[in-house]
């Protein structure tokens, strides 16, 4: 499961949404990071998938892309300031 939870100074924190299901058991997430210049955009990577989520009135919604890509163990990423993300494998 995942959990988007907003930080406020001086204020206690609270579980804006929860996404459930991230994954298929045997695919565990390896990496999970939110776009540093749109805090609604959230990529989650792992064994055979990258998943991206929009943050939309409080509920964590799946982005469709269609990206041709071969089944990887996809172990990390990045944002970059050009809104790309690079993705690094197991298989380099």
């Amino acid at each position: 499961m995942l959990s988007y939870v907003a930080l406020e100074r001086g204020a206690s924190a609270r579980v804006l949404a929860t996404l459930k299901n991230v994954t298929v058991p045997g695919k565990p997430v390896s990496h999970v990071s939110v776009h540093p210049g749109d805090g609604t955009l959230v990529a989650i990577s792992g064994r055979g998938f990258l998943r991206f989520v929009r943050l939309v009135d409080d509920i964590m919604r799946a982005v469709q892309l269609n990206l041709r890509r071969d089944p990887a163990v996809f172990l990390c990423h990045c944002w970059l300031p050009d809104d790309r993300l690079v993705v690094g494998t197991l298989g380099g």
